[in-house]
């Protein structure tokens, strides 16, 4: 798909979601909602801990949390937001515990667990959250497969992610610039 994460994607969401785990209280309160099981979505858009729009909240509704873009990912009840919850419940306390920043990604291929990695299939369903850290950070990186469905309006990618990736095309090393939607 040419509108997906290019390499890998911050985007407006996770860059939200990355300002909120940097303050310790609302960290702390989203972690005793992510327990307590309240739904991923209503922690994200209620204003107490994050806010997404409408849009950005029918985008993950559907898209990622319904059977729009990974139906096979869902074989469990919610088995996405379950896996998100988890890692993030994760993340949160090795952040707290090395008291440290949590900065977090998305990368569309299959993760290393998965039993074809690298290898990546149309029909792939697999969806995994890594955590890496260090004395610096934690670091999130929420792996899927590419949808194989249209991706959400013409909106052109027009805004530079934080990342650069370094590459061979054509007999010499390229380098480039990821972007993602406004």
């Amino acid at each position: 798909m040419p509108d997906m994460p290019q390499t890998a994607a911050k985007g407006s969401i996770l860059k939200n979601l990355d300002q909120v785990l940097g303050n310790q209280a609302a960290r702390a309160h989203t972690l005793a909602r992510l327990q307590a099981g309240d739904p991923l979505l209503d922690i994200m858009s209620d204003g107490q801990d994050m806010t997404i729009g409408p849009d950005e909240r029918r985008h993950l509704d559907e898209d990622w949390f319904g059977d729009h873009w990974w139906p096979g990912a869902q074989a469990g009840v919610h088995a996405i937001e379950q896996i998100l919850r988890a890692g993030f419940i994760g993340a949160i306390n090795k952040a707290d515990e090395l008291g440290v920043p949590i900065d977090t990604y998305w990368i569309c291929h299959p993760g290393p667990h998965h039993p074809q990695a690298p290898v990546q299939e149309p029909t792939d369903q697999h969806v995994e959250v890594t955590v890496l850290w260090s004395d610096q950070q934690v670091t999130v990186i929420i792996h899927t497969p590419e949808p194989g469905v249209p991706i959400i309006g013409p909106a052109p990618l027009t805004i530079d992610e934080p990342i650069r990736v370094w590459f061979w095309k054509d007999g010499e090393v390229k380098t480039e610039q990821p972007k993602h939607r406004p």
